[in-house]
């Protein structure tokens, strides 16, 4: 407030000095009133009354006009101030709303990346997984060709064990063993 006081009284100040100085028109209507009353001869009086009236009439005509004028002045500059703050303020949020758009795309670009190494992960994992079944798969063949093995083994055990104590091994368990011998050799 202090400041705009100061800025109008040096405004009214320097526009009222300027409308009274030397060659304004308010100084060439006094020169040509001296010089009316000079050529035709009238009275001092006449013409300080003439003076006086031109000036009170000038003067405030001169001091409402650089009042006017020294108020324009101060409202069109703050108006400007008001305006630069807001284009400052404007130009602030403009270049957040880039840095803002910056970020975005480069969120999804780290995204995009993201999103292209989990795919490459499913399918390493994926094939891992066909890779651990076929791996099962094998051990279950393999534990099955040990289980073939262990049952032909024992049916051979028993049935050389009846041979070796003299006896004759059961007809159907002699066929087993040479099953179970079959399976285990292709």
């Amino acid at each position: 407030m202090q400041t705009r006081l100061q800025n109008y009284s040096m405004a009214y100040a320097k526009i009222l000095n300027e409308s009274m100085a030397e060659n304004s028109p308010y100084d060439r209507l006094i020169k040509k009133i001296d010089e009316t009353f000079e050529k035709h001869g009238m009275a001092d009086e006449k013409s300080l009354n003439a003076k006086l009236t031109a000036l009170t009439t000038m003067t405030q005509g001169i001091t409402a006009t650089s009042q006017e004028i020294a108020l324009n002045l101060i409202m069109q500059s703050e108006e400007l101030e008001i305006k630069q703050l807001m284009a400052q303020k404007e130009l602030l949020l403009k270049d957040k709303e880039l840095e803002l758009a910056d970020k975005r795309l480069l969120l999804a670009d780290r995204e995009a990346k993201f999103n292209e190494e989990r795919a490459k992960l499913i399918q390493a994992q994926a094939k891992s997984e066909e890779a651990r079944k076929q791996a099962i798969e094998r051990e279950i063949i393999s534990y099955d060709d040990k289980l073939r093995m262990q049952e032909a083994t024992l049916l051979k055990d028993v049935v050389f064990g009846y041979s070796v104590g003299g006896l004759n091994p059961p007809s159907n368990m002699t066929s087993k063993m040479l099953d179970a011998v079959d399976k285990i050799t292709p």
